[in-house]
């Protein structure tokens, strides 16, 4: 994170010259930044714990992780629940009312954003008939298979191939964040269904009343109701296939524990919510993986991370291949070693399949401290061939000029392909206008647009979508 910490580096450089410096003022300057980088930042309430703030502030940056004493932990822990208290307790306690509901909204200040007094506000959302958008469930269980593979032919679809809805998980404890999305679920209507999960019909009342306000169109959204941990929709959500000699549609289960994190309780369980509610069978994949590291051609070439083997050792390259091979017809895996401290792991922070035949990969400038990584990659792409046999084509696409300690790790390839659309995260900077220009040039035949994704440091458009594809739901048996 960006939290000056080149004032911490010269502190523990003054001390390594034998400078008497106290391990108690390196802990309170740590605090202090910590704190002020943190404020204007949302979280979902499951990380405001010492254990997961721990490792959260770790993985952001590990040069501070030696300092992150049990007291200074609790400190900035205590800190931030406090400041978070309200949505906190309405996180714990529940909303199961409309009085309930239009409190959360006015104390996290969306109500002033719409500009609604709260008694216009109630009595709005007590007349909403929220059952016409509500996602009927289509099934009482889940058709779980835990163990066997789904029967082959694979087809893995890729995302520039008809998409008939796109899963998302509403940012309801992150206050400053509803704008976003409903600039995301705009997007997205004209072109497919938006899957909108809350937890019940209070939030989605909330959502309805929020979104309308906002002359969002609602006919193309539909809610679903069950509990999801956080907005990170891509790596939890199941993978749309088509299994077997008929190509019927099912789900693929990628179990996501990433680095055993103790509040992904229910996001663990939304790929088999999600394949009882719509009728699909699940296939749980016998690996831990998250959604964001996998991308392909739908044409047999899937493209990882391989930060994939340090989190299932009990895999080598061959069994990956294999169990690719069985669960998404993988007939080529193509992988690459993950960008050196960068938290996710993540291939769509990296490359994008335009097409087939062509890729697009980030670049930034030689100081940035990937771009080693960056290079390697577009350099071991340009010499590979596409599934139809010609050198893949290679389109670079810089990165927002953020410093190498900068907590914000902005990529443009982290977008959607989206039927004739491509929406791309934009971050209120300069570059944008060239990021967007790149797409404009590569996909001509797409209309781009660009959403604000700049309250969310790591991750964005892509990272917080899953596609369904327009077979699986055109599919009746």
């Amino acid at each position: 994170m960006k939290v000056n910490l080149k004032y911490l580096i010269i502190l523990c450089f003054g001390a390594f010259l034998g400078w008497w410096l106290p391990r108690k003022l390196i802990e309170v300057i740590i605090e202090r930044l910590v704190l002020r980088e943190m404020k204007d930042l949302d979280f979902p309430f499951h990380t405001l714990n010492t254990f997961s703030l721990r490792t959260f502030l770790g993985d952001i940056n590990s040069k501070i992780y030696p300092y992150l004493s049990d007291e200074i932990i609790s400190k900035i822990n205590n800190r931030l629940r406090n400041d978070n208290a309200f949505v906190i307790e309405s996180a714990i306690k529940g909303i199961s009312s409309d009085d309930r509901i239009i409190a959360y909204l006015d104390k996290i200040g969306l109500l002033k954003e719409l500009d609604m007094p709260t008694e216009e506000a109630l009595k709005k959302i007590s007349l909403l008939d929220w059952t016409k958008n509500k996602f009927l469930s289509k099934a009482a269980y889940a058709r779980y298979y835990p163990t066997l593979p789904p029967e082959s032919p694979i087809s893995f679809p890729a995302e520039f191939e008809p998409i008939g809805a796109v899963l998302l998980s509403f940012p309801i404890y992150y206050p400053h964040c509803w704008k976003t999305h409903a600039e995301f679920i705009r997007q997205i209507v004209p072109e497919a269904d938006a899957f909108v999960t809350v937890p019940n019909k209070y939030w989605q009342k909330a959502v309805m009343l929020y979104l309308a306000q906002k002359e969002i169109h609602m006919e193309a959204v539909k809610f679903l109701h069950f509990a999801t941990d956080d907005v990170w929709t891509r790596d939890y959500g199941p993978t749309s296939v088509l299994v077997g000699a008929r190509q019927e549609p099912a789900f693929i289960w990628n179990p996501y524990y990433i680095r055993a994190q103790n509040y992904y309780k229910f996001d663990a369980e939304a790929a088999a919510v999600l394949a009882m509610k719509m009728d699909i069978p699940v296939y749980r994949l016998p690996m831990v993986i998250e959604g964001g590291n996998i991308i392909t051609d739908g044409k047999g070439t899937i493209i990882i991370t391989e930060s994939v083997l340090d989190v299932n050792p009990d895999i080598d390259k061959q069994k990956l291949r294999n169990i690719f091979k069985d669960y998404f017809g993988c007939t080529r895996l193509i992988t690459f070693s993950p960008c050196k401290g960068e938290i996710t792991g993540h291939i769509d922070m990296i490359v994008k399949f335009v097409n087939e035949d062509t890729l697009m990969v980030c670049s930034n400038i030689k100081k940035y401290k990937w771009y080693n990584d960056f290079e390697t990659i577009a350099q071991e792409l340009s010499k590979m061939k596409s599934v139809n046999g010609k050198p893949y084509t290679i389109i670079r696409v810089p990165m927002p000029k953020t410093g190498n300690n900068s907590k914000n790790v902005w990529s443009y390839i982290n977008s959607l392909t989206l039927n004739n659309k491509v929406i791309v995260p934009i971050f209120n900077v300069p570059e944008d206008k060239e990021a967007l220009d790149i797409y404009r040039s590569a996909m001509p035949n797409h209309e781009i647009v660009g959403i604000d994704f700049r309250r969310y440091p790591v991750g964005s458009v892509h990272c917080q979508s899953k596609e369904i594809y327009q077979k699986v739901l055109n599919y009746n048996g």
